[in-house]
C-alpha cells in the first residue's frame, strides 16, 4: 500500500511502525532479520522516504547451525550495509550477529577458507559504511569464542588462519576508511574481530578515530590473545580515556591489571567478574596507579587491591563496589568488605560517591538479611552503611521474589538517595505493591526504580489499598 500512493505512503508506514519497535520521534529503530525478507521491517523502512537518518539503530541477525550454507546470513548483512548506505547519518549501531541475546552462542559456520573470505568482506563494507554514516557509538556482538583447546565452527576457521605460520595470508577486510570518523564509543563482544583480518580493523579504527570509550568481552580469548592485543590497544588509542572489561576470568585479570597503566589519561573504569570470586586478587598481582580515575566500578576484591596502595586514585569522585553474591547472599562478608572500605574512604581527599551494586540472581530470603551482633554494634561499619548514597539489586526474575528480603537489604543503607531493582518484568503487579508496601520512604529516599520505570514510595499506601478494593 505505501508503495501504490505518496499520500498512503505517509499514512500506511507510520501506522505500521506504531505496531514496531520503531519510533519516529526519537529517530530509533529496532528490528531482526529472520526471514520474509520482502516484508520485514527493514524493508518498510528502506522504502520509506521520511526516514533519512536515526540516532539508534539496533539489528539482531540470527543465523541458524541448521543452515546449509552461510549466503542467507550473508545476504543480510548486505541488506543492513544497503539501508545504512541511503541514511544521511546514524548516530548509535547496535548489532546483535547471532549473537547470545539469541541463544547463548555463535552458530555461524564457516567451513570453508571461501566461507571466511566472503564473510571477511561483507562485515568489513558493513562496517565501513557505518563509520561513514557519522556513526558515534558502535556496538558489535557476536557470540563467538576462541577456544584452542575445544575449537568450535568458526573457531576452527579462525584458529586455522590466525596460528599457522606467517606464511598463510588470512583472508582481507577492507580497509579503515579514510577521512574524518565521529566514533568515540567502541563495544566489542565479538572472537572475529579480535583476530586477523577483523583485528587489522579495529585498531585501525582505535587509530583513526577520536575514541574515547572502549568496551570489551575479555571472555571472548584467552589469555595468549589478549596479552598481545591489550598493549597494542594501549599504543592505538593512546586518548581512552573510559574502559570497560566485562566478563574478566582469573587468568586474565592480571594482564588486564597490568596494561592499565599504558592507558594514561585514562579517567573512567570498570571491570566486571565472568564468575564469582570472593578471594583476594592473586597474590603479586600489579597495583596500577590511577591518577586521573575519577569513577572506578569494580567487584568488591578489586575494588580493595586497586584501593590498597596510599594515593592510588587521588581523583575518585565515584566508586562503585560490586558484589555478585552467592545463594543466601553471604550478607556477613559483604559487609565486612564494606566495613574495611570505610576506613580507606574516610582518608580520601575527596569523599567519593559511593554506590552498591549487588547481583543477587542466586537468590536470598528475608532470614539471609540479619545483621550479628558484632556488625550490628559497629560503629565503623554504621558509619559505611550511611555512606552508601545509591543502591542497585539485580533479582532472577524466574524466582519468587522475598520482598520482605528486599526490604531489609535496602533498610541497612540509612541514607541511600536511590534504590534500582532489575529483573522485576515477570512479578507482576501484586510484586510491585508490596514492594511499595514494604520499601520504607526516609528523609533521603522517596522513589524507587522497577527495571527503570520510577515509583513514588509515599504512594505506596494508596497503591496497596487500591489492589485491596479489586478483591472486595
Amino acid at each position: 500500500m505505501a508503495r501504490v500512493s505518496r499520500r498512503l505512503h505517509f499514512i500506511a508506514l507510520p501506522i505500521y511502525f506504531a505496531g514496531t519497535k520503531v519510533d519516529l520521534e526519537a529517530k530509533s529503530a529496532v528490528c531482526t532479520l529472520d526471514g520474509y525478507e520482502e516484508a520485514d521491517l527493514l524493508a518498510a523502512l528502506q522504502m520509506c522516504i521520511f526516514v533519512d537518518s536515526l540516532e539508534y539503530f539496533r539489528c539482531i541477525l540470527p543465523y541458524h547451525g541448521s543452515d546449509l550454507s552461510i549466503v542467507p546470513f550473508l545476504r543480510r548483512l548486505k541488506r543492513i550495509e544497503n539501508f545504512i548506505s541511503h541514511l544521511s547519518s546514524v548516530k548509535k549501531v547496535i548489532l546483535y550477529l547471532a549473537g547470545r541475546e539469541l541463544d547463548g552462542r555463535w552458530s555461524v559456520s564457516l567451513r570453508t577458507k571461501e566461507d571466511f573470505r566472503v564473510w571477511a568482506s561483507h562485515m568489513g563494507d558493513l562496517l565501513n559504511c557505518i563509520v561513514q554514516r557519522d556513526c558515534g557509538a558502535l556496538t558489535i556482538v557476536d557470540g563467538s569464542s576462541i577456544d584452542y583447546s575445544h575449537p568450535g565452527r568458526l573457531n576452527r576457521m579462525v584458529r586455522r588462519f590466525a596460528t599457522r605460520s606467517s606464511t598463510q595470508i588470512p583472508p582481507s577486510m577492507s580497509s579503515f576508511p579514510s577521512g574524518s570518523s565521529r566514533l568515540t564509543t567502541l563495544t566489542i563482544d565479538s572472537a572475529s574481530l579480535l583476530v586477523p583480518p577483523g583485528v587489522n580493523w579495529i585498531l585501525a579504527a582505535l587509530q583513526h578515530s577520536p575514541i574515547t570509550q572502549l568496551g570489551l568481552t575479555m571472555q571472548c580469548a584467552d589469555q595468549r590473545t589478549w596479552i598481545t592485543l591489550l598493549p597494542r590497544i594501549a599504543t592505538a588509542a593512546p586518548d581512552l580515556t573510559s574502559l570497560h572489561f566485562t566478563d574478566v576470568d582469573a587468568s586474565i585479570e592480571r594482564i588486564v591489571l597490568a596494561v592499565l597503566k599504558q592507558f594514561e589519561k585514562l579517567t573512567e573504569l570498570r571491570i566486571t567478574h565472568l564468575h564469582p570470586r570472593y578471594e583476594p586478587v592473586v597474590p603479586h598481582a600489579p597495583r596500577p596507579a590511577l591518577p586521573h580515575v575519577s569513577a572506578l566500578s569494580v567487584p568488591v576484591t578489586l575494588a580493595w587491591h586497586l584501593m590498597s596502595p596510599k594515593d592510588s586514585l587521588p581523583e575518585l569522585l565515584k566508586l562503585c563496589i560490586r558484589w555478585r553474591a552467592p545463594p543466601g547472599l553471604d550478607i556477613w562478608r559483604f559487609l565486612g568488605h564494606l566495613r574495611s572500605f570505610s576506613s580507606k574512604l574516610s582518608k580520601c581527599e575527596k569523599l567519593p560517591h559511593l554506590t552498591l551494586d549487588i547481583n543477587a540472581r542466586a537468590g536470598f530470603t528475608a532470614e539471609d538479611v540479619v545483621l550479628s551482633s558484632d556488625l550490628a554494634s559497629s560503629d565503623l561499619l554504621r558509619t559505611a552503611r550511611e555512606r552508601v548514597d545509591w543502591l542497585y539489586i539485580d533479582v532472577d526474575d524466574g524466582q519468587a521474589v522475598d520482598v520482605l528480603g528486599i526490604a531489609r537489604l535496602v533498610a541497612l543503607f540509612p541514607k541511600v538517595s536511590y534504590v534500582s531493582l532489575f529483573s522485576f518484568r515477570t512479578t507482576g503487579l501484586w510484586a510491585l505493591a508490596r514492594i511499595l508496601r514494604n520499601v520504607q520512604a526516609t528523609a533521603s529516599l522517596k522513589d524507587i526504580y522497577l527495571d527503570g520505570d520510577g515509583y513514588a514510595l509515599e504512594a505506596s499506601r494508596h497503591l496497596s489499598l487500591e489492589f485491596r478494593n479489586l478483591t472486595d
